[in-house]
């Protein structure tokens, strides 16, 4: 009886999974769903249904937290640091930034963070 009260816990679906790993390992976004064998739309859903972002969003933080660690570890020039992380140029790379961090990345390197995603305010 106590056991049928308890509450069912869903597992992710492995498409999902699969692709969480497929990007994580820098893998694109339509690599990851032609590995899956769903449609495209399909595995959108999925995803989002699943982690709250498409992904494309996910795998666009996931290059963006790899550009935060690398400049926190060592202090590249920033047109270096856009090509390493696949950027189609600085400016781009650019754009990202201040659209995910809300600053660009110089006022994030002149905030001098302590950790790599934390910026001190006020």
């Amino acid at each position: 009886m106590l056991a049928r009260r308890l509450p069912r816990v869903q597992g992710m679906h492995p498409a999902v999974a699969q692709a969480l790993h497929s990007l994580q390992q820098g893998e694109a976004v339509r690599a990851a769903v032609q590995r899956s064998g769903y449609s495209h739309r399909r595995l959108i859903a999925l995803f989002q249904g699943s982690t709250g972002l498409t992904p494309k969003v996910y795998a666009r933080l996931l290059r963006f937290q790899s550009v935060l660690q690398r400049q926190h570890q060592e202090a590249l020039p920033w047109a270096e640091l856009a090509a390493w992380a696949g950027y189609s140029d600085q400016a781009h790379m650019t754009r990202d930034f201040r659209e995910i961090a809300g600053l660009t990345p110089d006022a994030w390197r002149r905030a001098a963070p302590a950790h790599a995603h934390h910026v001190p305010v006020g």
